[in-house]
């Protein structure tokens, strides 16, 4: 003969079952109001980066571009400068001869 304990009053099973049900409907709410904004806050804010840290590395490129010019053009200088003397020195040995 078996005796039943607390009849009358829901079993075990559905009291944690209804327990089970509440823990998943609170962690539900909270996923949708507390964690998927966040999360989706966090891809934009990676995507920013990602965007951000592309266009670096173009600028880093365009200045590196420019730099390249400058130090070709900073090179040259001293011919320009020498060319340009010698250019004047013949024009004032020139303009001499003439006289």
């Amino acid at each position: 003969m078996g005796l039943k304990l607390d009849e009358g009053k829901p079993g075990i099973n559905e009291s944690d079952a209804l327990q089970q049900q509440i823990l998943t409907d609170i962690m539900t709410g909270l996923k949708k109001k507390m964690l998927q904004p966040l999360l989706e806050d966090n891809r934009k804010l990676a995507a920013k980066i990602e965007q951000l840290r592309a266009e670096g590395q173009t600028a880093n490129k365009e200045l590196l571009l420019r730099v390249e010019v400058l130090e070709s053009t900073i090179q040259q200088m001293p011919l320009m400068l020498l060319a340009a003397l010698r250019d004047a020195i013949n024009q004032v040995g020139g303009g001499m001869e003439d006289a």
